[in-house]
């Protein structure tokens, strides 16, 4: 469960949306790249010690969390990367929160994608 007191803390606009057409190169070549979705307001998340220590040698060492709004449609929604700036991550995991209040929010763990296409 995450609870937030304090919503200003997402600063951060974090863009979902998924891999696909983007344009074409010079030989008429689809390029593939981020398809942006949706913005929403988020921050980065920080893990307890225990739980970076937790980590080591699974497959979530080396993946960043961000936290944002609740939403109960994520299993609706076909979501599969995230963009902040100009780095592309591939979503790993979403944790919603079970409680729907207005301080829910959702944790969405993502490892960073090192080549596009």
């Amino acid at each position: 469960m995450v609870q937030m007191s304090n919503p200003m803390r997402l600063d951060l606009k974090l863009k979902l949306g998924h891999m696909g057409g983007v344009g074409e190169d010079v030989n008429g070549l689809v390029t593939e790249g981020f398809v942006a979705d949706k913005t929403v307001a988020s921050d980065h998340w920080v893990r307890t010690q225990n739980q970076q220590i937790s980590i080591q040698g699974t497959s979530l060492q080396g993946t960043r969390i961000f936290v944002v709004h609740h939403r109960e449609d994520w299993d609706d929604l076909n979501f599969t990367h995230v963009q902040l700036k100009d780095k592309v991550f591939k979503i790993v995991t979403i944790s919603p929160d079970v409680d729907d209040s207005p301080t829910s929010y959702d944790l969405v763990t993502v490892s960073e994608v090192e080549k596009n296409g």
